[in-house]
C-alpha cells in the first residue's frame, strides 16, 4: 500500500487535491485502475441472469467478506419496467415541488421535477472552475411503483425481507431507507458509511443524454457493460472499502485528512483515496447494474456523463447488529455529547 503522497499525481483532468471543483473530466475505469503502485482494486462482476442459486451463493459469498459486488444487466429481463424509470415519468407522478440538493452550497433548493431536468440539460456534463451551481437529485421520494418493478431482483437483496432485521420492528419504528438518487455528470455523494453497518444497495434504472452532443439513450446497443460505456451514456463511479477496512478507512479520513466519515461532509479526491493503507474497490455502474455496498463500507460516488436515476435502500443483516452496537453506535454518540 502507499502511502499519503507529497506531489501531485498524474491524474485523470480536474481530480487533485486543489481542484476547485470535483469533476470526472476524462476518467475511464481502464486509466483509473492502471495507476501504478496504488492500492485500487476492480468489483468483480456477475451476471443477472445466472441461476438462482449461484446467484444466490454469490451474494451470500460477498456479503459474508464484505467486499463490493455488482450484478449487472437487470434492464434485460422480462420484469424490467423501464417506461416507470424514465425521468419524465417520474415528472409527471410528482408536479408539487420538492427539495434538490445544490453541491457547492450545500442547500436545499425547492423545484418541481421539470425545473429540475431542464437545469440538467442546460448543464454541461463536467463542472467548470467558476461554475455557481450544480443540482443533484439526492434523497428525492420514491414512487411506490418502482417498488413492484424492483420485484424481479432476489428476495435475499430486497428491503423488508427474510434475513433483513427491520422486519422486526413496528412499521412505525422502522427507517424509511429506499430512496432515489438522479443527477448528471460531476454530481456526486461524498464518502460516507452507510447508518449503523446496514449493508447498502444501489441500482442504476434509467440513463440519458443531456445535450445534443450526446448519443441518444436508444441508440447502440445497451445490452452489456462495454457497450455502454462506449456509447457515452451516463454512468457512475464508485470507490468503496472492503467491511474489515471500516476502522483504517475512518482513522486516516480522521487522523491525516481531518475529516469525519459519518458527516458525510468531505469529498475525497483520487490523491487522498490512493493514500489509505487499505484497498479501494473501484467501479463503473451502468444501467441495469446492481451495486452492492458492503457493512461499514466507506463509499462515494461520483456521476459521469449524462443524466442517471437511481434507487437506493439499505437492510440490516442480523450479523451486522453486533457491529452497530460495539462499534458504530459510540460513534454516533460522541456527536450528541459534543
Amino acid at each position: 500500500m502507499t502511502s499519503p503522497p507529497t506531489k501531485s499525481l498524474d491524474l485523470p483532468n480536474g481530480d487533485s487535491l486543489s481542484s476547485a471543483r470535483p469533476t470526472s473530466l476524462n476518467w475511464s475505469l481502464e486509466s483509473l485502475l492502471s495507476f501504478p503502485n496504488h492500492n485500487f482494486v476492480s468489483v468483480r462482476r456477475i451476471s443477472a441472469q445466472l441461476p438462482k442459486e449461484d446467484l444466490a451463493k454469490e451474494i451470500q459469498l460477498h456479503e459474508h467478506k464484505g467486499i463490493p459486488l455488482i450484478i449487472e444487466g437487470w434492464h434485460l429481463l422480462s420484469g424490467w419496467n423501464s417506461d416507470t424509470f424514465t425521468a419524465e415519468w417520474l415528472a409527471k407522478k410528482f408536479e408539487e415541488p420538492m427539495n434538490f440538493w445544490e453541491l457547492y452550497a450545500q442547500e436545499d433548493h425547492s423545484m418541481t421535477v421539470s425545473a429540475f431536468l431542464d437545469i440538467c440539460r442546460s448543464s454541461k456534463e463536467h463542472a467548470e472552475a467558476d461554475e455557481k451551481q450544480r443540482f443533484y437529485g439526492k434523497d428525492i421520494t420514491f414512487p411506490s411503483e418502482w417498488e413492484e418493478s424492483l420485484r424481479i431482483l432476489p428476495p435475499s437483496v430486497l428491503p423488508l425481507s427474510e434475513g433483513d432485521s427491520f422486519t422486526m420492528l413496528d412499521p412505525k419504528d422502522r427507517p424509511e431507507t429506499i430512496m432515489g438518487y438522479m443527477g448528471i455528470g460531476d454530481t456526486f455523494t461524498p464518502a460516507h458509511k452507510d447508518t449503523s453497518a446496514s449493508t447498502g444497495y444501489n441500482i442504476m434504472v434509467h440513463t440519458s443524454a443531456i445535450n445534443s452532443q450526446d448519443l441518444p439513450p436508444d441508440e447502440g446497443d445497451t445490452t452489456n457493460y462495454n457497450a455502454l460505456i462506449e456509447s457515452g451514456d451516463a454512468s457512475a463511479f464508485w470507490f468503496l472499502t472492503a467491511a474489515e477496512d471500516a476502522a483504517a478507512a475512518s482513522q486516516y479520513f480522521s487522523n491525516k485528512l481531518g475529516q469525519t466519515l459519518d458527516l458525510q461532509a468531505h469529498y475525497a479526491s483520487l490523491e487522498e483515496f490512493m493514500g489509505g493503507n487499505f484497498k479501494v474497490y473501484v467501479c463503473q455502474q451502468v444501467l441495469g447494474d446492481l451495486v452492492i455496498i458492503p457493512r461499514q463500507s466507506c463509499h462515494q460516488v461520483m456521476n459521469h456523463g449524462g443524466l442517471s436515476t437511481k434507487v437506493a435502500w439499505s437492510r440490516m443483516p442480523f450479523r451486522s447488529i453486533e457491529a452497530a452496537l460495539l462499534e458504530e453506535l459510540p460513534v454516533y454518540r460522541r456527536f450528541v455529547v459534543c
